[in-house]
């Protein structure tokens, strides 16, 4: 999927109605600070993703408090089109589909959970957290953006407090919300567990401290019984899917097969042909010229026979003057016959005047019957021309039967069609018969008989183990805080029973010690980028909170992995597998060649090289592996399902001779999946498909 547009009215700082093309491939938008780049990507996550209890908001309403609409065009990977428009400030929101016949948008649905589902479900777009935590970046997405919140907005930029620090001095933070004062004038996460004593709350009643300590001692045992089974554990799973990763051809020879299968469902209908129906297809349009042609003829016959029998149809004898006249001449003439016995014998010889009128009557008749008969004829020739008709008929009818009783069932108008499908058809037959070939092949090899039969072992096994493991998800510790909360425990028990508690002590929680004692010298408790040494002044240390000791406290990256199990949906290390080697080529390119690879070590921890945490680097360098492993990981999920990428102006704490390198990788990741990114420098316009200027 991908946008097409975003209109905005009302909404910040765009009081009037403006329209945003947004194409694909690489799309930059520059503007200033306060241009609105923000306001885009959080328009667009908020249109995506609408509360269903909450949907109106106020965060967006501009000047005029009664208009605040936004509206987004997308377009699925069929070329199917969504309109999805709301009100921001009242909270009515619609999807709607266009019609291709129409290009009118039908409405789909007005409701914000069906919607989220329909756009789920329709148009693969990920869950909130995946959308925000893989394909939307900001500033604050790179470690370093993710330590400067924690410093607070206030904080000058980590590199001039690295050079303004002085070693010996107390760095103290401005206010922040991440932070709280620990009481020293120095500041210290609120909640946090790390291994200072002083964060423990231990009880006062000697008992409990001995009944606590039992149920740790015994969760302890049970605990490294847990870590055991999860080692074997872990390295059977390493050996499953090495096995399966041995299988693989016959799972991807299988899958090519039912792939095949599927693809020769539409052709059912072409299985139960004859031997000869291609012939008959490639004869069909012979024979239907050829009875075009022999219709023709029959029509021109049967025209001018009937047009002749039209004009030969002749009079009755009772309306015939020829006939008339000769039997009156010749009646006359043997009246006056007659006559002529009695009268005058003149009159006897008229008499033989009755054979002219009667051989004119008789010339008459014979016309007439003779005209009768061409009639006849003519009617049936007419006859035998129908008769030729309907036998020529039912001939193409019988020959073409199965060709035309072909062509209504795979629904095509034109045999070559059939001729077409009928070939495709044959060659995916071969094809298949080819797939099955190498699938038996696959299967009766012995190294995948005996594959197949570790595997269902180890599958034994390690359902096994999981079983085991299950029972033991209620302990809440692990092994090594276990053991130091036993340690306290039996501190304080001792310090109870020899009644040596010191001054404060209940008060703090600590155990009893010197008056000189200070838990940072021995680098014990300290938080994340806490000193764990005495500065030179002879001063207590200080918490050492610059940017680059914070960070190195923090695993970054691992939310993003946790991200990017939820969009693969397949074990952790299959993402381990796919990513590490394209995410050390991107590393390579943008850390010129310093690091060229990335590797995951156990735990699940990022190194740049054996031995080489990510977390233990240069916070610009975690800035490096956290783009190449973002980059790798849209990559990967790009082939299997595009999803815009929105970069809201994320590189601000990227050296600028990077920028190159960075723009060909947006541009490239472009072919594969929309990438619009917002920010006030215009070098970037030069790698993108579109630019436009707010």
């Amino acid at each position: 999927m991908h946008f097409s547009e975003l209109v905005l009215q009302g909404v910040r700082n765009f009081q009037q109605m403006h329209r945003f093309p947004l194409g694909k491939g690489f799309t930059v938008f520059v503007g200033d600070s306060g241009a609105g780049k923000s306001t885009f990507v959080d328009v667009i996550l908020h249109l995506l993703n609408p509360n269903p209890t909450e949907p109106a908001t106020d965060k967006y309403k501009s000047s005029d408090p009664n208009l605040c609409r936004a509206a987004l065009l997308i377009d699925d990977d069929a070329g199917q089109r969504y309109r999805l428009v709301q009100d921001l400030l009242r909270g009515s929101i619609a999807l709607a589909r266009q019609d291709p016949a129409t290009s009118q948008f039908v409405a789909v649905s007005n409701s914000p959970a069906e919607i989220v589902q329909y756009l789920s479900s329709q148009l693969h777009l990920p869950q909130k957290d995946i959308l925000k935590g893989i394909y939307i970046s900001t500033k604050a997405s790179l470690p370093s953006g993710m330590v400067g919140k924690l410093l607070g907005s206030g904080a000058p930029p980590m590199h001039d407090q690295q050079q303004s620090a002085q070693p010996g001095k107390r760095r103290g933070l401005p206010p922040s919300q991440h932070f709280q004062d620990d009481g020293d004038g120095g500041m210290s996460f609120p909640g946090y567990q790390g291994l200072d004593s002083g964060d423990e709350v231990l009880p006062d009643d000697p008992e409990e401290i001995r009944s606590q300590i039992e149920i740790l001692k015994h969760d302890l045992t049970m605990s490294r019984e847990v870590d055991d089974l999860q080692f074997k554990l872990d390295g059977l799973q390493a050996k499953f899917f090495k096995i399966e990763q041995k299988m693989k051809g016959v799972k991807e020879a299988e899958s090519q097969v039912a792939e095949i299968e599927q693809q020769l469902k539409p052709f059912a209908k072409l299985t139960d042909l004859p031997d000869d129906f291609e012939k008959r297809i490639r004869e069909f349009d012979t024979s239907k010229e050829k009875l075009k042609r022999d219709l023709a003829r029959i029509n021109e016959d049967e025209e001018r026979w009937q047009k002749r029998a039209e004009q030969s149809i002749p009079r009755p004898l009772s309306q015939n003057r020829t006939f008339l006249i000769g039997m009156l001449l010749g009646v006359l003439a043997l009246g006056a016959g007659v006559a002529g016995f009695y009268l005058n014998e003149t009159l006897r010889w008229i008499a033989l005047l009755d054979i002219v009128g009667f051989g004119i009557a008789v010339v008459a008749v014979i016309r007439y019957i003779d005209q009768s008969q061409f009639v006849y004829r003519g009617k049936v020739r007419l006859e035998i021309l129908e008769d030729r008709r309907e036998k020529l008929n039912r001939q193409f009818e019988l020959e073409s039967s199965i060709v035309r009783r072909t062509m209504a069932e795979v629904g095509v108008e034109n045999p070559r069609q059939i001729i077409d499908q009928y070939t495709k058809r044959g060659s995916m037959v071969k094809e298949l018969e080819k797939a099955n070939q190498i699938l038996e092949s696959k299967r009766n090899d012995p190294e995948h008989a005996e594959a197949e039969s570790k595997r269902d072992d180890l599958q034994k096994e390690i359902d096994q183990i999981d079983s085991q493991l299950a029972g033991s998800s209620g302990l809440m510790m692990g092994p090594n805080e276990m053991e130091r909360k036993i340690s306290l425990l039996e501190d304080k028990l001792q310090q109870i029973e020899s009644s040596t508690a010191i001054a404060g002590a209940q008060d703090q929680g600590l155990p009893d010690s010197p008056a000189n004692f200070d838990p940072y010298d021995l680098g014990v408790g300290a938080p994340p980028g806490v000193s764990t040494h005495k500065s030179s002044s002879g001063l207590s240390p200080s918490p050492d909170l610059d940017g680059q000791d914070l960070a190195s406290g923090l695993d970054v990256f691992e939310p993003m992995m946790k991200l990017a199990d939820d969009l693969f949906l397949i074990d952790r290390e299959r993402i381990e597998l796919m990513l590490a080697p394209r995410a050390g080529q991107y590393l390579a390119a943008l850390s010129a060649q310093a690091y060229t690879q990335i590797i995951f070590g156990e735990g699940g921890i990022i190194e740049c090289g054996p031995g080489v945490a990510a977390p233990s680097l240069p916070i610009a360098v975690q800035d490096l592996v956290h783009l190449a492993l973002k980059l790798t990981i849209i990559e990967n999920a790009s082939k299997q399902q595009p999803i815009p990428v929105l970069l809201d102006d994320p590189f601000v704490q990227i050296p600028a001779n990077l920028f190159g390198i960075l723009g060909q990788m947006l541009a490239a990741l472009g072919n594969q999946s929309q990438v619009v990114l917002f920010t006030k420098d215009a070098s970037w316009a030069q790698f993108a498909s579109a630019s436009y200027q707010l």
